[in-house]
């Protein structure tokens, strides 16, 4: 998005050497940040998305339960 702002200022910059009389007023950066920060948050929900549905299940993962980190109690040994 940033770059193609850019690319348009350029252009309009540059039109006097193709015979186009072209000014700029000026650039609504606030409308530039919107349209990024919306792209850029829809590709990472989707990313976040495509990431999660590749994990196990919690309930599917053999963890440990937190009451015992994982190690037995001196009560369970012979």
């Amino acid at each position: 998005m940033l770059i193609q702002a850019a690319n348009a200022v350029s252009h309009v910059r540059d039109a006097d050497a193709f015979h186009v009389d072209a000014s700029l007023e000026g650039i609504d950066w606030n409308a530039v940040v919107d349209e990024m920060d919306d792209l850029l948050g829809g590709i990472a929900a989707d990313m976040e998305r495509r990431s999660e549905s590749k994990l196990p299940s919690r309930s599917s993962r053999n963890e440990p339960s937190s009451s015992t980190n994982g190690r037995s109690n001196s009560t369970d040994r012979p």
